[in-house]
């Protein structure tokens, strides 16, 4: 200041390269707010950047120490754009990252061309979908698909695995889009999306996806797989097996199959429609005077469907039902023996808890 006072006062002009060669001595001075004015008078756009850059800096760190944190931010974030005018990579970068910005910091590297570096700041700070696309740039397509995992952005992997398909190589490719899949699909059994159908498709043939949907026991998504690709048998056995009754029959009953079961299958149609009747009767409230025990109504809408078992399943239970309303109105009873186990073993219950009720409506009397 006193050189600038001192010069003033003698009247004489300053030439520009006088107020140039002040400023940036003021700079190494650290004279920022000096060093700004004499630079501004020379109009240096390099020098006007780097004072205004370390003058944020310091307000920066003024205000941080005063515990005026969103304040001092700014000021960084404002000084990390003055030095990248001033090509001050590495003071853009610290700024940045103590302005809170990570992710604008590793940008500056990466667009600086040190992608190492960007890379290794992006997954120091989570910033793992921007590890992917430095290690893109660079061609280093495992390392870019393992950032996304440890990201668990599934969907981020699968365009990437798209976007590089002939590039990757094969063995890679597969072993990723399989993790692809199950990472983000693998814990739900429910109805695909759009999304979901696209990603399973690309796994590989049906069996390569069947394969991945049995290992995951993801049974309702096999059953639609098969369902949607018309092995029809193979839906429908498969949905027994795990348990998908309700529908496995629907399917035998629309697309007519087991017109001729053979003796094991037969027994397993039979035991399933015993557990779905079960079922209804366990989640359904005693039916009121005059009124019939329900069907299950997938058994009911696959009578006169082509299945002689179900027809006749379904005809026993009409007669149970019958048996079972007249001892409700007429306490006529009903012979448990000559049923069947699981299905007698329902129907006991059923007359049992009746006449319990009946004999303390009678304890409550007057």
């Amino acid at each position: 200041v006193s050189e600038i006072r001192k010069r003033l006062s003698t009247g004489m002009k300053i030439s520009s390269s006088s107020w140039k060669e002040m400023g940036y001595r003021m700079l190494d001075d650290q004279d920022y707010p000096d060093a700004l004015r004499c630079l501004e008078e020379t109009n240096d756009l390099h020098g006007i950047s780097l004072a205004t850059a370390y003058i944020n800096e310091n307000y920066g760190l003024a205000k941080r120490a005063r515990g005026f944190f969103e304040e001092a931010n700014l000021h960084f974030i404002d000084a990390s754009e003055s030095f990248l005018k001033a090509g001050r990579i590495k003071k853009a970068v610290q700024c940045r990252k103590e302005g809170g910005d990570q992710k604008g910091a590793v940008e500056i590297l990466a667009n600086s061309g040190a992608y190492e570096d960007a890379a290794w700041l992006a997954t120091e700070n989570g910033l793992f979908s921007e590890t992917s696309n430095i290690y893109a740039k660079l061609n280093k397509h495992e390392i870019g698909l393992a950032s996304h995992a440890l990201g668990k952005d599934f969907e981020g992997m699968f365009n990437y695995l798209k976007e590089f398909e002939s590039i990757i190589e094969p063995c890679c490719w597969k072993q990723y889009i399989r993790f692809c899949y199950v990472g983000r699909f693998g814990d739900s059994d429910g109805a695909p999306n759009e999304f979901e159908k696209e990603v399973l498709s690309r796994i590989g043939s049906l069996k390569e996806q069947e394969t991945v949907l049995l290992r995951y026991n993801l049974a309702n998504k096999l059953f639609e797989l098969r369902n949607a690709n018309e092995k029809y048998m193979e839906a429908y056995e498969g949905g027994i097996s795990s348990g998908l009754l309700e529908k496995s029959i629907q399917l035998l009953s629309d697309q007519a199959l087991l017109k001729t079961p053979s003796s094991e299958q037969g027994a397993r149609l039979y035991v399933a429609c015993k557990y779905l009747q079960a079922e209804h009767i366990a989640t359904n409230s005693w039916p009121k005077p005059g009124e019939d025990w329900q069907i299950h109504k997938v058994l009911q809408a696959a009578v006169r469907r082509g299945s002689a078992q179900i027809d006749s399943f379904v005809k026993t239970w009409e007669n149970i039902n019958q048996a079972l309303k007249s001892f409700v109105e007429s306490g006529t009873g009903v012979e448990i023996g000559k049923l069947d186990d699981v299905i007698a073993g329902y129907v006991n219950i059923l007359v049992r808890s009746h006449e319990i009720l009946m004999w303390c409506s009678s304890l409550t009397r007057p």
